[in-house]
């Protein structure tokens, strides 16, 4: 499976509503790491902390970070008008998205790509 496919599967699975949470949340974004399987929440402003974007030791860059937190300003955006909308008409299914940092297990670059759902109808 590759790693694109793990995170899709831990995403549409087990992290889903974590996932949801986050599509909300303009100061966070989630993080794959392959070596545990996991996802996690993690603050904007830690991310350069936790995952250095220069110096030794560096799996991505300056540019990534900041493509990636346009990205989110972008689908944070649209997210919001997404639950306005679902608010308003709770059968509506309009897309949500965030990004997804990618810390494969190998050593290698770091990726990362924007992840989309949509709000779901009301039960």
């Amino acid at each position: 499976m590759s790693l694109d496919e793990k995170v899709l599967a831990a995403l549409d699975g087990p992290y889903r509503e974590l996932r949801d949470d986050t599509h909300v949340n303009p100061h966070a974004v989630l993080v794959y790491d392959e070596a545990t399987d996991t996802v996690e929440a993690v603050d904007l402003c830690d991310l350069p902390l936790r995952y250095p974007v220069a110096g030794p030791g560096a799996r991505w860059s300056y540019r990534c970070l900041g493509e990636l937190v346009a990205s989110k300003a972008l689908l944070y955006r649209q997210s919001k008008v997404a639950h306005e909308l679902h608010d308003d008409d709770p059968t509506s299914q309009a897309p949500c998205g965030t990004p997804v940092l990618a810390v494969p297990e190998r050593p290698g670059p770091y990726s990362w790509f924007d992840v989309r759902a949509r709000t779901l109808p009301e039960p």
